[in-house]
């Protein structure tokens, strides 16, 4: 990986390594060069949100990523399966995982 934001999927495989339980959790992960927040959701999805320079950002208890930057590969297909997202309309992580089910 040639930048920390592509690391992403690898954070997410050790949140969850050898579970079947859901936790959802936010984390805001940086170096030198750039920052992003990853969320996660149910037992195996996550978003990130890319953190431009001079930007600042929080995170608390609760979803905070409207428009991710990248997703887990299966995410869009799966909300759009349980319609929690129309498929049409920009993605809203917040949104749809938060109002939609268990990912």
């Amino acid at each position: 990986c040639n930048t920390l934001h592509h690391t992403a999927p690898h954070y997410n495989s050790h949140i969850f390594a050898g579970g079947d339980w859901c936790y959802e959790n936010g984390f805001l992960i940086a170096d030198t060069k750039e920052a992003f927040i990853l969320e996660t959701a149910g037992t195996e999805y996550w978003a990130t949100e890319l953190i431009g320079k001079g930007q600042r950002r929080n995170i608390s208890n609760g979803l905070s990523i409207r428009e991710p930057y990248t997703t887990h590969p299966k995410l869009l297909d799966l909300c759009k399966a349980k319609k929690w997202w129309d498929g049409v309309s920009a993605f809203d992580w917040k949104v749809a995982i938060g109002g939609g089910g268990v990912a």
